[in-house]
């Protein structure tokens, strides 16, 4: 390390920080010069078709750069950070026992009394994508909190930091640089969102719904459809229709048509006209319809690729606190401010519901999270 630290005088360092989301990696590069001077870049590339490109695009920095640094952020799905530095306390909470191979579960203790967790198999999945490159650190985003306060001078009050991003969300809370709660968030039930939903629609307006009737026998009227009485009551036709005098034959298909003054065999040419000016006029508004349709379609569809996955977010937040106060493994303190971490827009309407429901402070901060492992690599080397 004292060697390393003396070539950092005469040799430039190369940070490379990369993260994986909605299928693309995202990577920023710091070059530090010994003068000091620091120049950044960015660059994405598709994890299926674009891998071998991102490869040689590392390999060739490598190959530029006597100091490079390569870090990987964490984004498996299992994984989380406990309040405790206590191998013993870890199977109480719940997310380490719904894990079946507790073996698998690789456990790095912070120096401030709290732990960050994920699976031997993730570390060793990253590992082997990166195996031509080699990846120098692999950091838990439970980190990320930290960086972004000290970066943005934010409050050492116990707060609630939200990363979300479109495949990637977490929830954690912290006071000073204390853990004390975190959670990776999976999907949310849609059916229960659309339940909780429908509920609140229903306490908001006031309705009163009456209990279920389940009772098979109790529409009477419905008996008698299989008998001939109930066609009888219901169904009444004109007995001059039938009767003898009445010389129409319903058989006499010709003389019917004769004798019918509206007889479908006489065409109205006015009539046609208007029935396809008509099927027109319908055919143009369906078309208008279905376009306006598709426009709806698509702007929804952008407005999810640009926005933050809303119904997710504070469900998240809705079982995050309400474990935090009311679970004996969390040290619980009231939570003051909440700082909403991602690169996606927020509405402000959104941010108002969270401040009026829960009742803390709620600032959005445009962050990209490569940037920030590459914090997280200086913090590394110090």
């Amino acid at each position: 390390m004292k060697i390393l630290k003396y070539l950092e005088k005469f040799f430039p360092k190369f940070f490379v920080g990369i993260w994986l989301n909605h299928g693309r990696y995202h990577i920023t590069t710091r070059k530090i010069l010994s003068s000091g001077k620091i120049n950044y870049d960015s660059f994405s590339f598709d994890k299926d078709v674009e891998l071998d490109e991102m490869f040689k695009f590392l390999n060739k920095i490598q190959s530029q750069h006597f100091l490079t640094y390569i870090a990987v952020l964490d984004t498996g799905e299992f994984q989380g950070a406990l309040p405790t530095v206590h191998f013993t306390d870890f199977p109480d909470f719940p997310e380490i026992k719904q894990y079946n191979d507790f073996d698998d579960i690789l456990f790095k203790n912070h120096h401030l009394g709290w732990s960050v967790f994920s699976t031997i198999s993730e570390m060793l999945h990253i590992q082997n994508i990166f195996k031509n490159v080699g990846v120098d650190f692999i950091f838990s985003p439970f980190l990320i909190p930290i960086v972004v306060k000290n970066r943005f001078s934010l409050s050492e009050e116990c707060s609630l930091f939200i990363i979300a991003e479109r495949d990637f969300n977490i929830l954690a809370i912290f006071e000073h640089n204390q853990l004390l709660y975190g959670k990776y968030i999976r999907d949310v039930d849609q059916n229960e969102i659309i339940i909780e939903k429908t509920t609140q629609e229903i306490k908001e307006q006031g309705i009163v719904l009456d209990p279920l009737d389940t009772d098979i026998e109790k529409p009477e009227k419905f008996k008698h459809q299989s008998d001939s009485s109930f066609f009888d009551d219901e169904v009444s036709l004109d007995d001059d229709f039938y009767s003898s005098d009445n010389d129409f034959d319903l058989f006499d298909l010709d003389q019917n048509m004769e004798n019918s003054t509206h007889s479908p065999l006489k065409k109205d040419d006015n009539k046609t006209e208007d029935d396809e000016f008509s099927a027109k006029l319908h055919e143009i508004e369906d078309f208008v319809e279905n376009e306006l349709v598709e426009e709806e379609l698509e702007a929804e569809k952008l407005k999810a690729e640009l926005d933050i996955n809303y119904q997710l977010i504070l469900k998240a937040i809705k079982i995050g606190t309400k474990d935090f106060y009311g679970s004996s493994l969390y040290k619980s303190n009231f939570i003051q401010n909440c700082y909403i971490l991602t690169n996606l827009r927020v509405e402000n309407s959104f941010v108002q519901k969270i401040e009026d429901e829960f009742s803390f402070e709620v600032e959005t901060l445009k962050v990209d999270l490569s940037e920030l492992v590459i914090d997280l690599i200086g913090e590394e080397l110090g």
